[in-house]
């Protein structure tokens, strides 16, 4: 939970960066998931509503949020 939304998190370790499990929970409750959080070894990014934060960023992940939050 971040503030009063709910923001789904996923971790990746590895190079596949496949989010079945964002996109399904994204499917079953799309009027509450505006922000998914995925956690992996690729760039930082928004794209639609999925924010990729590098593992080197992490600490920063609360700042990232807020400004991913902003820009929806």
């Amino acid at each position: 939970q971040f503030g009063n939304q709910i923001i789904p998190f996923e971790v990746k370790s590895d190079k596949n960066i496949k989010s079945r499990s964002l996109k399904n929970i994204q499917e079953e409750f799309p009027e509450i998931i505006n922000l998914k959080v995925r956690i992996s070894m690729e760039n930082l990014k928004l794209d639609n509503n999925l924010l990729n934060i590098p593992l080197y960023l992490i600490d920063e992940t609360k700042r990232l949020i807020n400004l991913a939050i902003g820009s929806n």
